[in-house]
């Protein structure tokens, strides 16, 4: 008769004590899962941020290899762009990618001065800009003229399949060219989303 009670009050210690165990792991569980949501959201965004400074050194180079149509040099008014939207090409995204295994990168480069709206430039919100021509007087050397054209950088990021795995950041990138020809790139807003 002892020996079943103390098997029994042996049991019931153990139950408690596994019980109490788990309880006490519940909350670190959580805790890592939160912290691992994080580092992913993190990695996502810093991904997403080098991609967009690829987007913006291939935009100022297909400028300049014209590519892409630049900023207007003269006075008269530059035919709207009927293919508005340039993919970065994977070669410049491949180093990042080789340091971010599992990662899918897409970056685009969309001319908002397009001839007629898409699917892909409705859904990133491009507005319509035409390109600008302005002087600036300066009191020691006169006059300059610039042109200016108004482009959007739109990157996405996922890693994996889960919800809410995707992380788009959006900026407006504003290109100014002096009568010298030199390219200045402003950096508008930026839009980040997660998807």
């Amino acid at each position: 008769m002892r020996k079943g009670f103390i098997s029994v009050v042996t049991l019931v210690i153990l139950t408690i004590a596994f019980s109490v165990s788990s309880l006490a792991l519940l909350p670190a569980n959580k805790i890592f899962a939160n912290n691992t949501l994080l580092v992913n959201l993190f990695r996502r965004e810093d991904i997403a941020l080098q991609a967009l400074m690829i987007g913006e050194r291939w935009l100022r180079s297909s400028i300049s290899d014209g590519v892409v149509p630049p900023p207007p040099d003269d006075e008269k008014e530059p035919p709207p762009n009927y293919s508005p939207m340039y993919d970065v090409p994977d070669d410049k995204l491949a180093p990042l990618l080789e340091k971010n295994v599992g990662a899918k990168v897409t970056a685009r480069v969309i001319d908002m001065y397009y001839s007629s709206a898409s699917q892909t430039i409705d859904e990133a919100e491009a507005p319509l800009i035409k390109p600008d021509r302005f002087t600036v007087s300066d009191d020691l050397s006169g006059l300059s003229r610039y042109g200016a054209r108004y482009y959007l950088i739109d990157v996405a990021v996922s890693i994996g399949d889960a919800p809410y795995s995707k992380v788009s950041l959006q900026r407006e990138i504003s290109v100014v060219k002096d009568g010298g020809g030199n390219i200045y790139l402003i950096r508008g807003n930026t839009r980040k989303g997660f998807i």
